[in-house]
């Protein structure tokens, strides 16, 4: 919801805990540029804090950086990847699994 808020675009999520032993979910998402990627993975920050009370990676920062166009939230049974289109379309996580 909180990505969805701040307009992200194709959100997918994936159950890869059958498959994975790091995580049960991927959450991938772009946003149209750097600032809009900080903007989403803020909201996202945010939002788990509050109704959860849960920080990314247990330290509250997101791994990554919005200038290299890919930030990830790492929540242990459940990682978000916040990312750039070109970035996405590179990496092409969705392709792994």
């Amino acid at each position: 919801q909180a990505a969805d808020g701040r307009k992200a675009d194709d959100i997918v999520v994936l159950h890869v805990g059958n498959v994975s032993t790091l995580t049960s979910f991927l959450v991938l998402l772009s946003g149209n540029s750097r600032p809009q990627n900080q903007a989403i993975a803020a909201a996202i920050v945010k939002d788990v804090q509050e109704r959860y009370a849960l920080t990314p990676g247990g330290s509250g920062v997101p791994e990554g950086s919005a200038e290299s166009g890919w930030m990830l939230l790492d929540y242990g049974n459940v990682m978000v990847h916040v990312m750039t289109p070109k970035s996405r379309l590179y990496y092409n996580v969705e392709g792994q699994w």
